[in-house]
């Protein structure tokens, strides 16, 4: 008796936040246990919307509230899947609803986190872990759902292309390469590596990514353990041009502004997947930050080929302007806007140098002189969950993906750097241009 008296509690609860049906999720009408299971999806993102916390990282999925996408896997033509490549595209799909909810429902106010509580009556992160399942193996079951699902997994495209101009002269360009290794030429430029850390050999990658590979569709995916030992062991030099304070710093939040804390020099790091030439390889992006008005950063992205090398680098404002792309060796070429070092021997760093007034990428080449700072390596997820000083934590994106929508030059949130050409950053097919060099 006091199961019932709870469910009718909790469903008058939740019938303000139930939806109709529509043609996305007709097949679910009648079944109570997904029914209720919407019910407090909607109730989730009610809270999350009005509080304005919403998380932009991922894109939602028109009627499957627990799945969200991103361009990697909405790349792949779910309807030809066979059964094991389907799991694990689902898979992936459940794990970034989850990781976006739960940032999410941290970020909302102590209060609406209570509310939202005492109106699920339960824990939401349970709410999320238990829907997910519930919903996930209705849906299997029923071809409507996959049909749906086939129809409805794009990510769209909704980020203004970047106002700022592309302003590489070709003597910039040509001066940004040369065959001697670059060192510290001067006061007015720190060094900075990363604290504690060796670079990695090409042997130790390849057979890390490789074992990483997921059965079915072949996807880097390294646990925490090896993915920490890849960051490390591709993590560049930066070499900052001006005040050493102003580069690599910490974003917060202070008094509703983005700022940056220059107490100790951080770099955020994530990694992703890209398709090129019928594989998937996987990439290390590192995001140093800047202060500025707004805060600005560049980020440096490392694309590990099958042989565990660098294939290629590019490099891009957090807004998607100053584009780059950055060739090793002499093997391959491409159409758009790119310069050619050398390969980075083994055992040694790339260095990076930015000039902290512009926030350009002013140099590019190996590492051979001493540094005088370092920098602790971070998780890029920490962004989305920042304190500020009331001691609530919010994204330092809003909910577009843009740090101040209303600005231009503003960053924006991984998915969301559009390029000046109107492609994406983290599009899976932004390596097609680049060929061969024979």
């Amino acid at each position: 008796m006091l199961r019932v008296v709870c469910l009718i509690i909790v469903s008058a609860a939740l019938a303000g936040f139930s939806v109709g049906a529509h043609a996305a999720d007709d097949w679910r009408q009648g079944d109570t246990s997904v029914e209720r299971c919407a019910a407090e999806f909607n109730a989730i993102d009610n809270s999350v919307r009005t509080a304005g916390v919403q998380d932009a990282e991922y894109a939602r999925i028109d009627g499957f509230p627990y799945f969200r996408i991103d361009r990697f896997l909405a790349s792949y033509d779910f309807s030809k899947f066979k059964p094991a490549e389907r799991t694990e595209w689902v898979d992936q799909l459940v794990a970034n609803d989850q990781e976006a909810r739960t940032i999410e429902i941290g970020n909302l106010p102590a209060t609406e986190r209570g509310e939202l509580y005492a109106r699920l009556g339960r824990d939401p992160l349970k709410v999320l872990s238990d829907c997910a399942e519930t919903m996930r193996k209705y849906d299997h079951e029923h071809p409507q759902a996959h049909k749906a699902l086939a129809q409805q997994a794009k990510v769209p495209v909704s980020d203004p292309v970047p106002q700022r101009p592309t302003d590489w002269t070709p003597q910039e360009l040509t001066a940004m390469v040369s065959p001697e290794p670059v060192k510290d030429t001067g006061p007015l430029v720190t060094a900075f590596e990363p604290v504690a850390t060796a670079p990695i050999l090409a042997s130790a990658a390849k057979v890390l990514v490789e074992r990483s590979r997921t059965d079915a569709l072949g996807i880097p995916l390294p646990d925490d353990d090896v993915a920490d030992r890849l960051i490390a062991g591709f993590a560049p030099v930066w070499l900052v041009k001006g005040r050493p304070d102003d580069g690599l710093v910490i974003p917060a939040w202070d008094k509703g502004k983005a700022e940056g804390e220059e107490y100790q020099a951080a770099v955020y790091s994530r990694l992703s997947h890209v398709k090129w030439n019928g594989k998937v390889l996987l990439q290390i992006s590192y995001f140093a930050w800047f202060n500025d008005d707004p805060l600005d950063g560049v980020i440096w992205r490392v694309t590990i080929g099958p042989d565990g090398r660098p294939v290629l680098y590019d490099t891009v404002r957090t807004d998607g302007s100053d584009y780059l792309v950055i060739i090793p060796g002499d093997k391959l070429k491409t159409a758009g806007r790119s310069v050619h070092i050398g390969d980075v021997p083994e055992g040694e760093r790339v260095a990076v140098t930015v000039d902290q007034a512009t926030r350009k990428v002013t140099h590019v080449g190996f590492w051979g002189g001493v540094t005088r700072g370092a920098y602790v390596l971070t998780e890029y997820d920490r962004l989305r969950r920042l304190y500020d000083h009331a001691g609530e934590t919010r994204s330092l994106f809003g909910p577009s993906g843009a740090m101040t929508p209303d600005k231009a030059g503003s960053p924006r949130q991984w998915g969301h750097e559009r390029l000046p050409d109107g492609r994406y950053f983290d599009a899976p097919d932004l390596y097609d241009g680049v060929k061969p060099a024979s």
